[in-house]
């Protein structure tokens, strides 16, 4: 369709004045690029795209109880991010990061900026999350393949609480809520200037005697500017014939712009392996007809339906198919069919295909 007389007689203005573009050519109107978690439905969860994950100049926001990981999700983007060239700017308001734990997990700590801040505004600007951040992003260029991670937003102190501290003043400061608002518009502006990756890690709480959700995440109006949150509900143990070998967390989207809001999803992470990419597929892969259980002598496995057109005959049983030993079963499942088309059919917006398996009825 052609740009009509109105819109490029606005454009001129708007190029004139400023750095506007039609939305067809601006680069601010796209996703740059995606950074991959571990697991396709936690990429799912974020983005609406199985190979997805984080996308670049977007603020993206895990979000759950304590122990429910929160940090490992940023960990193991960070990890990838690392492996593909980029640099880690970890803000650390908990100062809960520990270089050992971190290099354990594959991180290289020689290509992480770390920045122990807590204090949102602070006279003395060595202390100031704000004014190292903004001074920090001058020397980021739109090209630089630099991720940011707050962990987290529940740590992060407010003049007003200095300030009661030091006077032995015990009452609650009501203008953090304002100054985490101020704080996180101000990174998600910046985010989107400078098109690259951003993590802020947050709490969420029990909704006790209210009515909705049973659980709700903290962050008042601070909510309203990341494009994707990702709340873990709950965790459970991963068991194989009674052993435990894991953890498994529910989750679902409490807020999205790319992934549709109030879908969940389960995913895992395995003592040993960490995230298991293909935890929790099975159920999508059987309601959408890719796969088929079949009974071998006493056991229960899983087979490609006729829709997948591979040539190989593989197998993958019920109780483990997550398992490392089963990958082959999923990446041919993934090749020889159109099962990432459905996943993000199901996980997107404009889409009619409504799964069992990930609505979320609060």
């Amino acid at each position: 369709m052609a740009i009509n007389k109105l819109t490029s007689r606005l454009l001129k203005s708007a190029k004139k004045n400023g750095f506007g573009d039609i939305m067809s050519d601006s680069e601010f109107a796209i996703i740059p690029y995606y950074t991959p978690l571990k697991s396709i439905l936690l990429n799912l969860l974020f983005s609406a795209k199985w190979d997805g994950g984080i996308p670049a100049g977007r603020l993206s926001m895990p979000a759950g109880p304590k122990s429910h990981g929160k940090s490992m999700i940023a960990y193991d983007c960070a990890k990838t991010f690392q492996e593909q060239g980029g640099t880690i700017v970890l803000f650390d308001s908990e100062f809960a990061s520990e270089r050992e734990a971190l290099e354990n997990l594959g991180l290289d700590s020689k290509n992480i900026i770390y920045m122990p801040l807590s204090n949102m505004k602070d006279e003395n600007n060595e202390l100031s999350l704000t004014y190292q951040f903004i001074h920090l992003m001058k020397d980021i260029e739109r090209e630089d393949k630099v991720m940011l991670i707050f962990d987290s937003m529940g740590g992060w102190i407010s003049k007003g609480t200095i300030a009661n501290a030091e006077k032995g003043n015990t009452a609650m400061n009501m203008k953090i809520a304002s100054e985490k608002k101020e704080l996180m518009s101000l990174i998600n502006s910046l985010v989107g200037l400078k098109g690259i990756p951003c993590l802020v890690l947050n709490h969420s709480y029990a909704n006790v005697g209210g009515f909705g959700s049973q659980s709700e995440v903290a962050g008042g109006g601070a909510l309203f500017y990341p494009s994707s949150i990702v709340e873990i509900t709950s965790k459970a143990n991963l068991k194989v014939r009674d052993e435990s070998i894991g953890t498994i967390m529910t989750a679902k989207v409490y807020k999205g712009r790319l992934a549709r809001e109030k879908s969940v999803a389960k995913f895992a992470m395995h003592y040993e392996h960490g995230f298991l990419p293909f935890y929790g597929l099975d159920a999508l892969a059987l309601e959408g007809g890719y796969i088929e259980e079949e009974k071998i002598g006493r056991s229960t496995v899983y087979k490609y339906s006729s829709v997948v057109k591979s040539t190989k005959e593989i197998t993958a049983g019920k109780i483990n198919y997550f398992l490392p030993e089963f990958n082959e079963f999923w990446s041919e499942l993934f090749k020889c069919s159109d099962f990432g088309v459905f996943l993000n059919d199901v996980f997107a917006y404009g889409s009619n295909k409504q799964i069992r398996s990930v609505i979320k009825v609060d």
